[in-house]
């Protein structure tokens, strides 16, 4: 048996201020750790995602409604009737099945990719773009089981790309022509 595992990390550094305590909360949540230097950024990687954690939101973290993560919060307390324990706090339980279902639905769309594109949104955010560029790889050498991806974040997009599809775009005759044998 081979253990597969995907590794990623986040360009540039951004600064800590961007963030609020929940963002970076559903962050870990979906996988995405954080270190922070000395100068207050902080460098973002995944080492292998752990989808399924849970993590306790205090109700005073939703208070700024104009929030990208905090609508998103309260679009799902709202249409699952979710209440707060006794002492104020909400659990939410990040498991892949959940998670995949919900990034199905147009209205409520809780990910990496578009948290951070709620970063470059703010106004004090400097940033362009974020790439987030990951590698797919396995203990045991096999065909099919290495590759990687990039995933380009602005203001107005999120594109993705992984070695697969850049192997069919080379593959393509139209492309083939933009391309020198070297």
């Amino acid at each position: 048996m081979a253990n597969n595992y995907e590794q990623s990390t986040v360009n540039p550094t951004l600064s800590a201020t961007l963030f609020t305590e929940l963002e970076l909360l559903t962050l870990a949540a979906l996988g995405m750790q954080h270190e922070q230097s000395q100068n207050g950024h902080l460098y973002f990687y995944s080492e292998d995602p752990s989808w399924g954690n849970d993590i306790e939101v205090k109700k005073k973290m939703l208070n700024d409604k104009s929030n990208f993560v905090v609508k998103q919060y309260l679009d799902y307390i709202e249409e699952n009737d979710k209440e707060p324990n006794a002492d104020g706090t909400l659990i939410f339980d990040f498991n892949v099945e959940e998670i995949n279902d919900d990034c199905n639905c147009s209205d409520y769309e809780l990910t990496i990719e578009t948290i951070f594109q709620s970063i470059l949104k703010k106004k004090d955010c400097e940033e362009k773009e974020i790439v987030i560029m990951g590698a797919f790889t396995c203990d045991k050498l096999r065909m099919d089981e290495f590759g990687g991806f990039v995933t380009r974040i602005t203001k107005v997009s999120i594109q993705h790309s992984g070695t697969y599809q850049m192997l069919e775009q080379m593959r393509n005759p139209k492309n083939q022509e933009n391309q020198h044998d070297q």
